[in-house]
This record gives C-alpha cells, sequence and structure tokens, in this order.
C-alpha cells in the first residue's frame, strides 16, 4: 500500500467515521454559544443531517449515479450518511458567518458566497480522498474512463458543492430569526424541509447531464482508481 492510499484511506476514516458524532455535538454547542439560541443551534443541525439522508440517498440508492464502500452501508451509502454532512455542513457555515447579528444584505450575500465557496473546496477535497481510498465510486465519462481522481471531482465538485452549500447558508439565514424567536415543532420542520428541497435542487443539473449514467451503481463493476 503506497503513501498516498495510507493517507486517503486514514483521511476518509477520521472524517467519514470517527468525527461526524462529536463533530455534530461539538458544532451545535458552538452555535448555541454563538447565537444565545438552542433552537437554532438545532436547525442548522437538522438541515445539514436531513439534507445528508435525503439526497444522497437519492442518488445512489434510487437513481445509482454514485455509490459508497465500506462497513455500516444501507445500499449504496452510510447508516450514518447524516451525520457526514450536519457538523461539515454547521461548520463551514460558523467559519464563514461573518457579523450577522448587524443584520443587512450585503453581511447574508457574503456569507452565502464565502459558505459556498468554502464548501465547494472543502467537499471537493473529500471526494477525491474518498475516491483514491475507494470508499467513493463515482459513475461519470471522466470516472469510466479511468481519469485521475482529481479530474473526475474537478467535473462536478467545486460547482455543485459549492451551490449546496450556499442553499445551506441561505436556509439558515432565512430561517434564522424565525427559528430563534421559538417556531413551533411544525414550522420548525416545514423550514427544514424548505432547506433540503432548496439544497436538493442544486443538484439538478448534475442528474440532468449524467441522466444516461443512472442505475449505473446496480451495474457498472468497481472503477479504476487513479
Amino acid at each position: 500500500m503506497d503513501a498516498e492510499l495510507r493517507r486517503a484511506r486514514a483521511f476518509t476514516w477520521l472524517v467519514d467515521y470517527l468525527l461526524p458524532l462529536p463533530m455534530t455535538v461539538v458544532m451545535y454547542l458552538l452555535w448555541e454559544a454563538r447565537t444565545g439560541s438552542a433552537a437554532f443551534a438545532a436547525y442548522t443541525i437538522a438541515l445539514g443531517l436531513a439534507f445528508g439522508y435525503v439526497v444522497p440517498g437519492i442518488g445512489t440508492n434510487l437513481l445509482g449515479l454514485w455509490r459508497f464502500t465500506g462497513p455500516l452501508r444501507v445500499g449504496n451509502y452510510f447508516l450514518h450518511h447524516g451525520f457526514m454532512y450536519a457538523p461539515w455542513l454547521s461548520l463551514t457555515l460558523y467559519v464563514t458567518w461573518g457579523e450577522q447579528g448587524t443584520g443587512g444584505l450585503v453581511p447574508a450575500l457574503t456569507t452565502v458566497a464565502s459558505a459556498g465557496l468554502a464548501q465547494g473546496l472543502v467537499s471537493s477535497l473529500h471526494d477525491v480522498a474518498g475516491i483514491k481510498a475507494g470508499s467513493i465510486e463515482i459513475f461519470t465519462d471522466r470516472a469510466l474512463a479511468g481519469r485521475a481522481p482529481e479530474a473526475v471531482v474537478l467535473e462536478y465538485g467545486p460547482i455543485g458543492f459549492g451551490l449546496f452549500g450556499a442553499a445551506y447558508a441561505a436556509s439558515c439565514l432565512y430561517a434564522r430569526t424565525e427559528v430563534a424567536a421559538g417556531a413551533g415543532p411544525g414550522r420548525f420542520a416545514l423550514l427544514v424541509s424548505g432547506g433540503v428541497l432548496l439544497m436538493g435542487l442544486t443538484g439538478l443539473p448534475y442528474v440532468w447531464k449524467e441522466r444516461r449514467h443512472i442505475g449505473a451503481a446496480g451495474r457498472t463493476p468497481r472503477l479504476p482508481r487513479g
């Protein structure tokens, strides 16, 4: 096993298996301390959690456009998949939150843009490591042609991940005042559902572009790793 493969596997085990649950707790506590709102802290986690189960579940188990390998899986994705998204989306937003206490359109747009750029970078690096480690299999023309992981991820990652990172930030900003003011359970669930829908819509261009590969996870052999 070469050094690059060892590093990739160590990284994916760390961020996909070991850290998600404790980081979820840490991010909840950080958001509660920063905003003074346990409800908003819960929203930042709940939105990432719901998105992480719903949208990748559709992409892997229903459409078969990509899949994950390794232990603790349900079909083509992980049992704890939502927890692989919730803390890292929350962390990216936390770092790019800026001066949201002052309100205003400019700080909000700055946060949305910054969160999108950061998420595009961080998630792309994650996928490169995952493909190298063999824990992620992508079904695109580049991947099926055996191109290097960096080339495969560059085709979809920076823009696709950036868009759902920006949508996550926008959803949190929209819900912040209402959730912090004491939105009831029904309204809270509606805001989470709306956020998941907005984030999910950002993936439609990818689905359309790769539509001829729908179902590939159920019929394509393991991909060559660059």
